[in-house]
């Protein structure tokens, strides 16, 4: 949240400095990393041997699971490599497609824990599709928006659907695989994210 606000206005003075700020946050983090998180992996004890596979209607849940979650970052990717060039060609400062950013990551941290209780008692399916329908529906009002207070709505309608719905997502993977695949189907879940993060840029050329 505090980079989002800074970038905006760094920038003014140079992309150098963005990434001199940048590289300094990355040793700082590489230091606590090194000095503050421990573990004994010895004293790990390895898991039981449970069933290796999953029944085929949970297999085809978890891959319908991972293509929508592809297409999810692979639309929430265009807003950070795509909206801010739309942005400044619609005469918007840089500094201001930033602050969307820092209202996204503001938003986050004080109604997480509101949402969280909200949803507490709604099964994941219907919370997860709740927050999806939503997040899709900041894209659908993006198509009209060209002021400011627009990008504004749609970026409070987009972390709304964030909240409700993202983190359910690898809790109901979890919930689908059995013990002894559970990594594994959670890296298909994070390999998706990638791959949707990584074709974004290619679509938005297009």
């Amino acid at each position: 949240m505090i980079g989002t606000l800074l970038v905006g206005y760094l920038l003014d003075l140079g992309v150098t400095v963005v990434f001199a700020v940048t590289t300094v946050c990355y040793v700082a983090l590489f230091i606590i990393m090194a000095t503050a998180f421990r573990m004994d992996v010895d004293a790990m004890k390895p898991a039981e041997k449970t069933a290796d596979h999953v029944a085929p209607h949970r297999l085809q849940l978890i891959l319908l699971m991972c293509l929508m979650v592809f297409a999810i970052y692979a639309s929430y990717a265009l807003w950070e490599s795509v909206i801010s060039v739309h942005m400044t060609n619609l005469g918007i400062p840089f500094r201001n497609y930033s602050l969307l950013w820092t209202l996204n990551g503001f938003m986050i941290v004080i109604g997480q824990p509101f949402v969280n209780r909200l949803f507490q008692n709604l099964k994941l399916p219907v919370q997860i599709g709740i927050g999806v329908f939503i997040f899709a529906a900041s894209f659908f009002l993006l198509i009209f928006t060209s002021q400011y207070y627009m990008f504004i709505i749609v970026m409070v309608v987009l972390t709304i659907g964030e909240m409700i719905g993202f983190p359910g997502m690898p809790a109901w993977i979890d919930a689908l695989a059995v013990n002894g695949r559970k990594g594994k189907y959670q890296g298909m879940y994070n390999v998706a994210i990638s791959l949707g993060r990584q074709s974004a840029p290619c679509l938005g050329v297009l």
